[in-house]
């Protein structure tokens, strides 16, 4: 946990407490990651990440060894741990150690039928608790961007072995994801505004609720009635804003569920309060991977920072992309220290 790597090297102790803000976010990732999701980017993809990240996996299961020991970092719900199983390596041939500082358990994995698959939740990228020269591969998709730099990367070249490999896949400045999350902060914030829609539906909730215990006065209450006015107009606006934006799912998604809670929850005011916190949860996720993704510029800071340590590797990064344009960034460094 800490800063994440943007434009320069700075170093966060990793000893230091977590701050109220740290355990915000790891509640927030947490409570994503039980919700079953793969990745990062759920108003984007649905399942796994198919495509040119597949691709890049599917690349770089074919360069890895027979049997081959993989560090995951940022592992999330272990969409790598899939990936690389849907690129055609057998299960039996790989040896995965995934991490994540969130409390994760994938619903998806069998400790019993895939034993050779082993997640940690709680473990952050600054302090992995593997010994030195322990893999043969380190991966992170989406997530060591988000670590404290140089001291997750100082980690990762700790545990590679001599003839080790780094596959990273980030996210890009110019991505849809970074796009995407960057009009889902503007939408949540419209949302979430004092009027908004969120404010509007808590203003009519308790006199649904007295419509519903049979107070029949509530069709002559002015208050009532101009609740119910501002409730409506809120709707209109969120329709002519989902006509006029872009990246609109979260407002369809939004709207959905302040419907279905007004309509069908027995306590209103609560669960409206429960999915404004989840709104601000999604926001954070959504700002961090903005602050977190990486230009031109850092890219290259992060290759001249990996040449200097291992000098004999070789290192490439490419934009990954396909028809809709830029999805990530993708560094492979193939490392050809001696014995390599």
């Amino acid at each position: 946990m800490g800063a994440c790597f943007f434009g320069g090297l700075e170093v966060i102790s990793v000893n230091k407490k977590s701050s109220r803000g740290e355990q915000g976010r790891e509640r927030a990732w947490t409570t994503y990651w039980r919700s079953g999701a793969l990745h990062s980017c759920p108003t984007s993809f649905h399942g796994n990440y198919q495509g040119a990240i597949a691709e890049f996996w599917k690349g770089a299961s074919a360069s890895l060894p027979v049997p081959a020991r993989v560090l995951d970092v940022g592992t999330g719900n272990g969409s790598i741990p899939r990936l690389l199983i849907d690129a055609g390596v057998a299960p039996d041939h790989l040896d995965i150690d995934a991490v994540d500082a969130a409390d994760i358990s994938p619903a998806w994995h069998s400790p019993a039928d895939m034993p050779n698959i082993r997640f940690h939740p709680g473990v952050p990228m600054e302090s992995l608790p593997f010994a030195q020269a322990s893999f043969d591969a380190v991966c992170s998709q989406f997530a060591i961007e988000y670590a404290s730099a140089p001291v997750a990367w100082e980690e990762a070249l700790r545990v590679l072995r001599p003839a080790g490999h780094l596959y990273w896949v980030m996210h890009h400045r110019e991505s849809i994801f970074a796009q995407v999350a960057m009009q889902e902060c503007e939408h949540l914030d419209w949302l979430s505004q004092p009027n908004g829609l969120l404010d509007a539906a808590l203003a009519l909730a308790p006199w649904l609720m007295r419509l519903r215990r049979g107070d029949a006065s509530v069709a002559s209450s002015p208050h009532a009635n101009e609740a119910r006015a501002r409730f409506n107009l809120s709707q209109q606006e969120v329709e002519s804003r989902i006509r006029d934006a872009t990246a609109t799912d979260i407002l369809g998604e939004v709207r959905a569920q302040v419907h279905a809670i007004l309509a069908r929850s027995p306590d209103p005011e609560y669960a409206l309060g429960r999915h404004r916190a989840w709104l601000g949860e999604s926001r954070l996720r959504s700002a961090e991977l903005v602050s977190c993704a990486l230009d031109a510029g850092s890219i290259q800071e992060l290759c001249v920072w990996l040449k200097a340590r291992m000098p004999r590797a070789s290192i490439s990064v490419q934009a990954l992309q396909q028809a809709e344009g830029v999805l990530a960034w993708g560094l492979v460094m193939r490392n050809y220290q001696a014995g390599a």
